[in-house]
This record gives C-alpha cells, sequence and structure tokens, in this order.
C-alpha cells in the first residue's frame, strides 16, 4: 500500500514528494477542514510535512483519490471507546 501511495504522489500534479505529503494536502483540502494534526517523531519527519501546507491538489488530483479509495467506504470505529457504541 505504502509503494502504492508514493506513485500515486509522483502521478499528482499537486506537487507532493512523499505519501505523507499527499496525506496532510488531502486532508487540508477537504471542505471545511482548517487544520490537520500530524504526529511527526523527530524533526526530520517534521520537516518532511512541512511542504504539505502549500500543495494545492487540483480537481483531477482529488477526483483521482477519490476513485482510489471512494469516499465513505472505509469508515473506522478503531478510536471509539464507548461501549455503548458499540
Amino acid at each position: 500500500m505504502i509503494s502504492r501511495c508514493l506513485l500515486i504522489a509522483d502521478d499528482l500534479t499537486g506537487g507532493a514528494d512523499t505519501g505523507a505529503q499527499l496525506a496532510v494536502a488531502w486532508v487540508l483540502s477537504q471542505p471545511g477542514i482548517t487544520s490537520a494534526i500530524i504526529g511527526p517523531r523527530n524533526l526530520e519527519q517534521f520537516e518532511e510535512l512541512l511542504p504539505s501546507v502549500g500543495i494545492q491538489l487540483g480537481e483531477p488530483d482529488l477526483k483521482f483519490c477519490d476513485a482510489l479509495v471512494p469516499p465513505g467506504t472505509y469508515v473506522s470505529n478503531h478510536s471509539n471507546t464507548s461501549n455503548w457504541m458499540k
């Protein structure tokens, strides 16, 4: 999956150099989203993610991402800790 994401990043016109940059740029391109929570473990990972804020994914890029993982198809409940909701 990771190698596929890197190939995708190469094909997109928005300018992402890594899968991580693509992921953050995609999150920031979603309607109503004003920030992304990132979790770098060291300065190198943080610096790798910084260019993400300047990446503008165009409509073809967003449609390409939606075709790979159609919206709503992979919804996870992994962070739900409420037993009554499980």
